[in-house]
């Protein structure tokens, strides 16, 4: 059978943490790098053809902005991704 806690005693599972301005500022910049993506997206999607009709090239050249910036996205996710994670933990607080 579990015990109960004594009159004065507090659990330390049981109180919530409040965020750390250091994490809240790396939730707030990870969350908005994630928003940044389908954001550009789709703002460049609807301009594609007017994109390919004002500069002299073909409407599949202009898609290949859209492969670059995929290319560009998976990149930094691969890369910032694994870098970000020893600011992820502030250690025992």
């Amino acid at each position: 059978m579990p015990e109960t806690p004594q009159a004065g005693t507090a659990i330390s599972e049981d109180v919530p943490r409040l965020p750390t301005p250091r994490r809240l500022s790396l939730v707030l910049v990870l969350g908005s790098l994630t928003a940044l993506g389908p954001l550009t997206i789709d703002l460049h999607l609807p301009a594609l053809p007017q994109v390919s009709a004002d500069l002299p090239v073909s409407q599949t050249v202009t898609q290949l902005t859209l492969t670059a910036f995929m290319i560009g996205i998976a990149a930094g996710q691969l890369v910032l991704g694994p870098l970000s994670t020893p600011w992820a933990d502030d250690g025992p607080s």
